[in-house]
């Protein structure tokens, strides 16, 4: 997608394209074969045919509901606005600075800026991926194979099976495996917190807020700011009980 994607374009096209290439795989079966059957549908020119038209057909109706609908202009602002889920509301609800909660924090514009330079970089990684698995898999291999007509060979079947069975695996460490690990701590610390929550041995979270003593007008302590005083105990305290009950 890019930026002049309108709404129209979006959620119409994929449904157009789907059923432009079944016309197109059927019609070819059928002029073909003048049937239709799992071994004619399961051939080569019907199956390319079908392929080749739901791959090139967004390339056809795009534009045309690009030029009806007009260009959106799309400036990605609102994809910028999604956050992740966070104590802030509770806390304003309970007149509480978040800063006071342990291991919470509000959002900066360091965090921001680091944020942007990942997403950057995950967007340049996955764009020459997409251009360079394209090239790869669609025209590179498979299109002098077609046009020369080659004849695998057993050696060259063989290893064809393999590359395909490396890349089944590749495939299931990359969408199956990965994520699991990437997310181990969390998945670890869930896994805890239900058996602890099950077996009845899970204790009660605790929340304490900093305190601080005033001299001469002078601050002593650790991490409390000048107007603690100001802060209010009844909603501190509702608030780190919602947390606990949370956790």
């Amino acid at each position: 997608m890019w930026k002049g994607h309108n709404k129209w374009a979006a959620t119409c096209v994929p449904p157009i394209g789907l059923a432009c290439a079944l016309i197109a795989w059927l019609v070819t079966a059928s002029k073909t074969c003048g049937k239709l059957d799992v071994e004619c549908t399961g051939s080569n020119n019907p199956m390319l045919a079908g392929n080749v038209m739901a791959l090139l057909s967004p390339l056809i109706f795009t534009p045309i509901f690009t030029l009806i609908f007009g260009v959106d202009n799309y400036d990605w602002v609102s994809m910028a606005a999604i956050r992740k889920g966070d104590d802030h509301d509770l806390a304003a609800e309970a007149h509480i600075d978040l800063e006071l909660i342990p291991g919470e924090r509000l959002r900066t514009a360091e965090d921001d800026a680091a944020e942007q330079v990942k997403l950057l970089h995950a967007s340049k990684v996955a764009k020459i991926t997409t251009v360079v698995l394209t090239l790869a898999l669609l025209i590179l291999w498979p299109m002098p194979m077609y046009g020369t007509g080659y004849i695998f060979s057993e050696k060259f079947f063989a290893g064809w099976v393999v590359v395909g069975i490396i890349w089944i695996f590749g495939s299931l460490f990359a969408v199956g495996l990965f994520p699991v690990w990437e997310g181990r701590a969390g998945l670890a610390y869930t896994i805890k917190a239900i058996y602890l929550d099950i077996t009845g041995k899970q204790k009660p979270g605790h929340h304490h807020a900093s305190t601080a003593t005033y001299t001469e007008g002078k601050e002593t302590g650790v991490d409390t700011p000048p107007n603690v005083d100001t802060v209010d105990e009844k909603g501190l305290e509702t608030f780190a009980s919602t947390i606990a009950i949370m956790e």
